[in-house]
């Protein structure tokens, strides 16, 4: 063991205060050298690797960083660290990594691990926050009741503290959960909340309102009452204008938003001159592999097939595909909504095998299996029944047309048990 240095200790204070100060060079040179003196205690071996982590991920080297925070946590497995504050932050820094690098199975164990820790001290904002940041990976891996789970958990904390600041914030998030599990009203009143305590409590939480305003403008596009839809997304335009001018990508955003709402009624030529703003701002931002690039795209492809502009369409949503496939993992529902739309322009342009084919692959997403037979699916616990419901109608309906011109028996019956479980599914669905 090496001998305790008191100096140590007033450096490792020295770069806490640089970190928060955002002086990354200074807290680097400083952790660097503790590092090679070979003088630190076991503790503080844990406390600079961890700060070494903090400022690598604060420079987006999340890669590095992680080789710090693993460590850190090795080391306190080691020498049986007993400082549950400092294992907290090792455990919550480790989860932060692997979050941002799309890795939340890992992630997990280690926030539960964390929530552990601080739920020995007295530190209630924090245990808030893993909390929080738990219920985000959960929502990555699109399991909605246990990220409802894990904020409803903040919530009470914050409630307890009345954190006017971070309860806002955190109703806006649960308000976006309900909009992923498609509760809409629990969504809308969620948003309602979150804008009530910004518009009395913090008025000058501009971004925030912005982003509240631009979620209840979807809300009212899903309830198809678009002029209140319009009305709060040219709310969210303003703020967001003033904070940002014109070539920002948070007005891509809202953009694609308000084409959304034209879409939804039927009127394409004002969609996509916004389709086209959103697009414009993302290629000059250089962010042709960005998610939401992908949305957009999807949503062009869907303007073009209305109005029966079937291989424009058909260009928007293969790239848009191509796009999701490289930054989700399989059997994420955006791929799936994706298949489920190519096929329907195969299916304009009769060209029923490609058709099949692709609610095939959506089914197989949607099922969360390999195969793409009916047994396979679980009706009542599908995550995105609607979009199982519009893959069954659609393959019932093209197995159909293949019957006409094939006159197989099995064919007829195929189609017939498509449609039936859609019906099962319908009624299951709307209650």
């Amino acid at each position: 063991m090496h001998p305790i240095i008191p100096q140590n200790n007033t450096l490792i204070e020295q770069i806490e205060q640089l970190l928060l100060q955002d002086e990354l060079e200074d807290a680097t040179h400083h952790c660097q050298k503790l590092l090679n003196s070979q003088t630190l205690t076991p503790h503080n071996a844990i406390k600079v690797n961890n700060l070494m982590g903090a400022i690598l991920l604060e420079q987006k080297q999340t890669a590095e960083a992680l080789v710090y925070f693993k460590f850190a946590l090795d080391l306190s497995i080691q020498y049986n660290e007993k400082e549950e504050d400092l294992l907290a932050d090792v455990h919550q820094n480790l989860a932060y990594c692997y979050t941002i690098s799309n890795q939340t199975e890992q992630a997990i164990p280690h926030f539960k691990q964390a929530i552990t820790c601080f739920g020995q001290i007295d530190k209630p904002q924090a245990l808030a926050k893993v909390h929080i940041n738990l219920g985000y990976a959960y929502n990555q891996q699109e399991n909605f009741t246990q990220a409802l789970a894990s904020y409803e958990a903040a919530l009470q904390i914050y409630l307890q503290l009345d954190a006017q600041n971070e309860l806002a914030s955190l109703y806006n998030n649960i308000g976006w959960l309900y909009n992923k599990t498609g509760d809409h009203d629990k969504e809308l009143y969620n948003y309602q909340k979150a804008e009530s305590l910004i518009v009395h409590t913090q008025p000058q939480a501009v971004a925030l309102l912005a982003t509240i305003y631009n979620n209840i403008g979807l809300c009212y596009t899903k309830a198809s009452k678009y002029d209140m839809s319009l009305q709060y997304l040219q709310k969210s335009l303003q703020l967001r204008q003033q904070q940002y001018g014109e070539n920002h990508v948070l007005l891509a955003n809202l953009y694609n938003n308000m084409g959304l709402c034209f879409l939804r009624q039927m009127k394409y030529a004002e969609a996509n001159q916004y389709f086209d703003k959103t697009i414009a701002i993302r290629n000059a931002l250089n962010e042709q592999n960005h998610p939401f690039y992908a949305n957009t795209l999807s949503n062009m492809g869907m303007c073009f097939l209305y109005q029966k502009q079937v291989k424009a369409a058909l260009g928007c949503l293969q790239q848009s595909l191509d796009i999701r496939l490289g930054l989700f993992a399989p059997h994420h529902s955006d791929i799936a909504t994706n298949y489920l739309h190519i096929a329907q322009c195969y299916f304009e342009q009769n060209e029923y095998q490609n058709t099949l084919s692709f609610c095939d692959q959506a089914l197989r997403v949607l099922s969360g299996s390999q195969s793409n037979s009916l047994q396979a699916i679980d009706l009542f616990n599908s995550p995105e029944p609607v979009r199982l419901l519009q893959t069954l109608e659609l393959k019932s309906k093209v197995l159909y047309q293949q019957y006409l011109l094939d006159r197989h028996l099995a064919t007829l019956n195929a189609a017939f048990e498509h449609a039936q479980t859609a019906t099962l599914l319908s009624m299951s669905y709307r209650g």
